[in-house]
Formats: structure tokens, C-alpha cells, sequence
């Protein structure tokens, strides 16, 4: 196999889109740097947080704010962080 082209920005994710704009299936490393580019936009997209702190947080919100925690993250997760933080707290 040939190694990327400059001219065509061959192995980055704009290259990706350039083969995609001419119909053209996307070479190997442009495949992967659009790939890599996905991957590094979902880890972005992704914060970790300690559960008790999360837990203080969301106890401490306004009512509104709480309601839009529950529809992101599900009523029953909620409930399971409060009684978790509730039972610390004892």
C-alpha cells in the first residue's frame, strides 16, 4: 500500500471527509484518523465524577435543574445515588 498523499490530506480526518465529498471510499489512514477524531470527541464528551460529590451536588440544585439530571441520567440511578449518600451521611 502507497503512503498517504499530502496533497489530498491523507491520513487526517479532513482527508476523510475529502474522499467523502468525491465519493470515493476513504483510504486506510484517513479511516483511521477519522476513527482516532470520533473516539477523542466522545472521551470529550465524558466527565467522571465521584458519586458522593455528584450526589451533594444534585441535592444542593435547584428543583428544575434535579428534574433534568433525572431525564439524562434515569430516576432509578438517582434514587440508588441519594439512598448511597444518605446511608454515608449516617
Amino acid at each position: 500500500m502507497k503512503s498517504p498523499t499530502a496533497h489530498m490530506n491523507c491520513g487526517t480526518n479532513a482527508g476523510y471527509y475529502r474522499h467523502y465529498r468525491r465519493h470515493e471510499r476513504a483510504c486506510e489512514w484517513c479511516r483511521d484518523a477519522h476513527n482516532e477524531s470520533a473516539r477523542q470527541r466522545r472521551r470529550e464528551q465524558q466527565v467522571s465524577v465521584d458519586a458522593h460529590l455528584f450526589t451533594a451536588v444534585y441535592l444542593d440544585t435547584t428543583p428544575a435543574r434535579q428534574v433534568e439530571v433525572e431525564a439524562a441520567l434515569g430516576r432509578t440511578v438517582i434514587d440508588r445515588l441519594v439512598e448511597r449518600f444518605d446511608r454515608a451521611a449516617r
